[in-house]
């Protein structure tokens, strides 16, 4: 029941999203348009993913390039940082979550990243941090090399601190979960696939239950 109603919500907020984007386009509306086609497109690429099955999640990509072309050439029209930085978080959710390509992902979280310190927004640094934070645990689990995984991993728990720090005072508990759980999983992955001193193995465990 709970799974049906999380699919019924899901599929009322795409369309209200793609009627909304419809609306605001031909009104000329562009950052109207970046807000609802940046929403949209988590919902496509980010939510459906733990909601669909495999087969019906890959056949959105159509629809996603689609999207995804609406809000590069808004986001180009409007010319501003905050836009600009939608347009590469969600292309990163793209890249990441629907295409698997994971330095295609990251390259675009970066430029959103750098984006979001000009704007000083906070809140929008922090998902990002997250984003990448997650998706740096992802990269370090394909890595050879300990030494690699070590540093990847130790990026991805300073992105997450940072976040932690300020969802915390937000109290924006959905993300704050995410935040703390990437903790928890490279504090582990750390411990396991990297470190072989018993104590600093411990000690790495120890702060991933914490």
């Amino acid at each position: 029941k709970d799974w049906k109603s999380a699919i019924a919500h899901f599929e009322t907020a795409v369309g209200v999203g793609k009627k909304a984007i419809e609306e605001f386009k031909a009104l000329g509306k562009d950052e109207d348009v970046i807000e609802v086609v940046h929403q949209t497109l988590w919902f496509l690429a980010v939510k459906a993913e733990s909601l669909l099955e495999p087969a019906r999640f890959q056949a959105l990509k159509e629809e996603v390039a689609h999207s995804e072309v609406d809000l590069r050439e808004a986001s180009e029209r409007a010319g501003t940082e905050y836009a600009l930085c939608l347009w590469n978080e969600a292309s990163g959710d793209i890249a990441f979550d629907l295409e698997a390509d994971y330095e295609k992902a990251l390259a675009h979280y970066r430029k959103a990243s750098t984006l979001g310190e000009k704007l000083g927004d906070s809140m929008l640094l922090a998902r990002i941090d997250g984003s990448i934070a997650i998706l740096q645990r992802f990269r370090a689990l394909g890595e050879e090399y300990a030494q690699n995984r070590r540093e990847i991993l130790e990026e991805a728990i300073r992105l997450a601190e940072r976040a932690a720090r300020t969802l915390e005072v937000s109290h924006y508990t959905t993300l704050l979960l995410d935040a703390h759980s990437t903790l928890a999983a490279c504090y582990t992955d750390l411990s396991t696939l990297t470190e072989i001193e018993t104590k600093k193995k411990r000690n790495l465990l120890k702060k991933a239950v914490e």
